[in-house]
């Protein structure tokens, strides 16, 4: 007959030789949140979100979409209709993931005194997949 082996894990116990977890423990192993595939890293903002962020990435949804779906306040003054510049944003790294830049985006930029070369209205750059974003909100 062989020996149990010891087992050491962190809240775990062994009793009448069963090993046991707390109920927390056993979700947390078993239905743990699955990792995101792609994310947008938003650098830290003094009244949006002084820490920073990091967001999943959502294949076909705007950076404003993205940021919105996990409770990022990002301006958004013309309910993403691309006629304001509140959802200004610098894609800092990743920028040949999100869509091209349209004329209409161009022409609203030009309204704006910070524009970059890396300025994007975040309603219009829309994640394309295969990488991650890092973005500094403007707006």
């Amino acid at each position: 007959m062989t020996q149990p082996r010891d087992i050491a894990v962190s809240g775990a116990s062994v009793q009448n030789g069963l090993f046991h977890l707390a109920p927390e423990q056993f979700w947390n192993m078993f239905f743990f949140k699955k990792k995101p595939a792609h994310t947008i890293t938003v650098l830290p903002h003094p009244a949006i979100c002084p820490q920073g962020e990091i967001v999943p990435a959502i294949v076909g949804k705007s950076i404003v979409e993205c940021l919105l779906a996990e409770e990022v306040e990002i301006g958004h003054s013309c309910q993403m209709q691309c006629s304001c510049t509140t959802c200004h944003v610098y894609v800092m790294e990743g920028g040949q993931f999100v869509s091209q830049q349209r004329d209409d985006e161009d022409r609203v930029l030009k309204t704006t005194q910070d524009r970059q070369r890396w300025s994007r209205l975040g309603c219009q750059a829309v994640f394309e997949g295969n990488g991650n974003l890092v973005i500094e909100i403007r707006g």
